[in-house]
């Protein structure tokens, strides 16, 4: 678990879904402009991981908090 001033620091995983045409890396870093979710929009996010599945129309991208943002 991450630490910052000897404190540690929870960190959630988040499971996104986009359309195929958004070109995300790992270790992008991104803002949820619009989500279901209100507790998402406006939070930064790290990907961590790229599903790429059978869907031709979106793909699944794991994500972290962005604790370079903190």
């Amino acid at each position: 678990m991450p630490e910052a001033a000897a404190q540690q620091i929870t960190t959630h995983a988040y499971q996104l879904s986009a359309a195929v045409e958004v070109d995300l890396q790992i270790n992008d870093v991104g803002t949820v402009d619009d989500c279901n979710d209100p507790t998402l929009t406006g939070r930064e996010l790290r990907v961590t991981d790229i599903q790429r599945g059978a869907l031709l129309f979106e793909r699944t991208f794991m994500c972290s908090d962005d604790l370079e943002a903190v």
